[in-house]
């Protein structure tokens, strides 16, 4: 009675199918089901039906029920056999039966001759052709096909695309580090999430792992591509679930050494025009794995119990990079713009914003030299900073750089993986796998470097990844299933103090002020922007320089399995908690100048060179404050499911997921943010709404007392100085409130 109104709650509920949430789905087990009849077709109840992991013996009991079926509602991905036997029939046993991640596998029909128990008929499994134990849409790559299909990169997103509904253009990521989604079924790759052992590997929400494995400890990759079922969620996209090898009853181990080259590769066409040097391009890749079962004394004699699965994969990368770029030459260093040049060849006059004719047009300077008397000394030792122009011959640049250079990144990654299978009892089963992955960067071109025409820095990440799983079979038909996941992620960007030297505002002399100094105890010089002229390069900054910041999201879930006859529901919860930390946020932090041509500028010079040595720019931007951005983010979830098998040809497969998403909110005192418990609604400032008067007219109507005020004279209220603006009536004249109108014509102003 009880799982009968159970099920009649689903099936009210689960008229859509689930309720979709952001959390990463709570296990990478599958389901394996079957039936067993007597040769005239009719059921065999209470059977034996054992299922044996081929390569590790690890095995599984229950019995058939009235109608004959079979449920193992919470096996790992693996080979299985299943060996069938009752009083008075042969013994029939299928192998090689392959169940992916969040499978449901039907194994089919198991008919037993009459005979001995100690006859066997032994079957070899072959694939199901059609998906019949459940609705859900799915595609898996597995670890023959992953070392059969080449990718440059040996990234398994990129092997992806030859499963169907999946697109991803480009080679994949270069090295171990993230690995970008593809789209799967037409969908934004940030809706898709993705998983490892089912744990979330894209912590901080992005369209890509962070987590990555290297393809020898990948035992397959399976895909969710849609209509999944509740316990898995989620966001609106697919699910990608990357499942570790395990290790086996035998040991296995592999090495191996992929390799790289510039020598293998042929000269760029241009570069090889230039003259120039073929770039250092070294890829390498070496690595080992090892797994089998740990057995000492009498433990684990029948090496069935304890496994393990190592591997550690090295790439001491180097990879090129070409930039371009116009730099300031000698002579405009000089004051000295006679050879500066259009695209076209023209000359680009330089003017004296303080020399103008009787129109207010600036004159040139006398042959386009700006005296020495008129150079700034702080603003020239700014453009000193760019290195020399080194490319001179136009009919290859085509006058849209100066500079070229050609050197290289160390891109060093490095890889450990480390998983245990325990399983003390056939009731318990539990796993536990680490990963450590370390990928560092060092050189002109590193990522968030803004200053990569001659600055060298470091940058580097961890990404750490553990996950724990526990198993209770409490019996044949009642499963619980524990598992905890823990996903951190760091960035850390690093510069020597030779190389910040090349940048210091007391090293190189540089007596520009700044308002906030507090906001930039490394004293570096003010970034700035030199926009006009083609291929100008600029100084800056990210705003966490120099960054140390981490992301890191825990997570635990609980599923109940129950087999009911002809139903197998389920129930589970999942929380997460996530944290990104931005230590010192914040733009401009040194200061900001733009230099760049503009023709409203009444100081323009028409050359941003020129503009930097006169002084004059058009715009100084500033901080106020560096503040640390801690977002956290919680979510809870739980849901509730059933596979109802009404008959041999009808399954009723149907569930409904809830989910309490926390909204994001920020660390006390860190950085700017609403708060809750600051909000007071008494202090909320009553504003004027629009309305219309007796003659039909637009006018403001204070919500208060009702009074109305004309909407055409009042302007834009400037909060703290009591002051507001408009084009048709002096500010403070009497009878016209503070406030704005919109582009309507409609009023919109506080009641002060």
């Amino acid at each position: 009675m009880k799982t009968r109104i159970l099920i009649t709650v689903l099936t009210l509920l689960a008229v859509t199918g689930g309720i979709i949430g952001p959390a990463p789905a709570q296990t990478s087990a599958g389901m394996i089901t079957g039936r067993v009849i007597d040769p005239q077709g009719a059921a065999i109840v209470g059977a034996e039906v054992v299922l044996t992991q081929e390569l590790t013996g690890v095995r599984l009991t229950t019995k058939t029920d009235t109608s004959g079926e079979f449920v193992f509602p919470s096996v790992l991905p693996g080979r299985y056999s299943v060996a069938v036997q009752a009083e008075g029939f042969k013994r029939t046993e299928k192998t090689g039966l392959a169940l992916t991640a969040s499978e449901r596998l039907p194994v089919g029909t198991f008919m037993l001759d009459i005979g001995s128990t100690i006859e066997t008929v032994t079957v070899t499994a072959g694939a199901t052709p059609v998906q019949t134990a459940s609705q859900e849409r799915s595609a898996v790559l597995d670890d023959k096909q992953m070392a059969a299909l080449s990718a440059v990169g040996r990234d398994y997103m990129n092997l992806l695309k030859v499963l169907p509904g999946v697109t991803y253009s480009g080679s994949g990521s270069q090295t171990l580090g993230t690995a970008t989604a593809p789209y799967i079924h037409g969908i934004r790759n940030d809706y898709t999430a993705i998983n490892l052992d089912g744990v979330v590997a894209n912590s901080r929400g992005l369209a890509g792992s962070e987590n990555t494995l290297n393809l020898d400890a990948i035992a397959e990759v399976k895909v969710l591509l849609g209509n999944y079922q509740a316990e898995y969620g989620k966001n609106a996209g697919a699910i990608i679930n990357v499942t570790t090898k395990s290790g086996t009853v035998n040991y296995h181990g592999t090495g191996y050494w992929y390799k790289r080259h510039e020598m293998f590769n042929a000269m760029d066409f241009f570069a090889n025009r230039n003259g120039d040097p073929k770039p250092r391009y070294r890829y390498n890749t070496m690595g080992y794995n090892i797994g089998g079962p740990i057995a000492f004394g009498r433990f684990n004699t029948s090496k069935d119990k304890l496994f393990f699965f190592f591997s550690q994969e090295f790439q001491p990368n180097t990879r090129p990079s070409t930039r371009t770029y116009t730099f300031p030459t000698e002579l405009e260093r000089r004051g000295d713009f006679s050879e500066s040049r259009e695209a076209n060849g023209s000359l680009i006059p330089v003017r004296d914003p303080l020399d103008k004719d009787s129109r207010g047009v600036a004159i040139q300077f006398p042959g386009n030299r700006i005296p020495e008397s008129r150079i700034n000394p702080d603003t020239r030792k700014l453009l000193n900073v760019f290195p020399m122009p080194n490319f001179f011959n136009v009919a290859v640049s085509n006058r849209a750089y100066n500079y070229r250079t050609t050197d290289s990144i160390d891109n060093p990654a490095r890889e450990e993986v480390l998983r245990l299978d325990y399983n003390p009892s056939p009731k318990w089963r539990t796993y536990f796998r680490g990963l450590n992955l370390q990928v560092k960067q060092n050189g002109y071109a590193t990522t968030a470097n803004s200053n990569q025409w001659g600055i060298r820095q470091s940058y580097d990440t961890t990404n750490p990844n553990l996950g724990y799983n526990i198993t209770y079979l409490a019996a044949p038909t009642l499963v619980n299933e524990l598992s905890l996941g823990y996903a951190r992620w760091t960035e850390n960007q690093n510069i020597a103090e030779s190389e910040l030297a090349k940048i210091s505002r007391d090293k190189l002399g540089i007596t520009l002020g700044q308002q906030r100094p507090g906001n930039n105890p490394l004293r570096v010089i003010p970034a700035a922007s030199f926009g006009g002229v083609t291929g100008t390069a600029s100084i800056g900054y990210d705003g966490r320089f120099p960054m140390d910041n981490y992301v890191y999201a825990f997570s635990v879930s609980d599923g109940l399995t129950k087999v009911a006859g002809a139903h197998t529901l389920k129930a589970g919860v999942y929380l997460e908690t996530a944290e990104y930390l931005q230590r010192h946020h914040g733009s401009n932090f040194a200061g900001s100048f733009n230099f760049g041509r503009n023709s409203n500028n009444p100081n323009e010079s028409n050359h941003p060179y020129a503009n930097a040595l006169l002084g004059y720019f058009n715009t100084y931007t500033e901080v106020t404050a560096r503040v640390d951005y801690q977002p956290i983010n919680k979510v809870a979830e739980w849901y509730l499911q059933d596979n109802w098998k009404v008959s041999k040809r009808l399954v009723l497969d149907y569930g409904m997921r809830f989910t309490y998403d926390i909204p994001a909110y920020q660390k006390e005192n860190v950085g700017a943010n609403f708060i809750f418990q600051r909000y007071d609604r008494s202090a909320v400032a009553a504003l004027y709404g629009p309305a219309r008067d007796s003659r039909g007219n637009r006018v403001a109507k204070d919500p208060l007392t009702g009074e109305l005020f004309p909407a055409a004279y009042v302007g834009l209220f400037v909060p703290g100085s009591g002051d507001y603006y408009s084009g048709a009536v002096k500010a403070g004249t009497p009878g016209y409130p503070r406030g704005f109108v919109d582009g309507n014509g409609v009023l919109f102003a506080p009641r002060l």
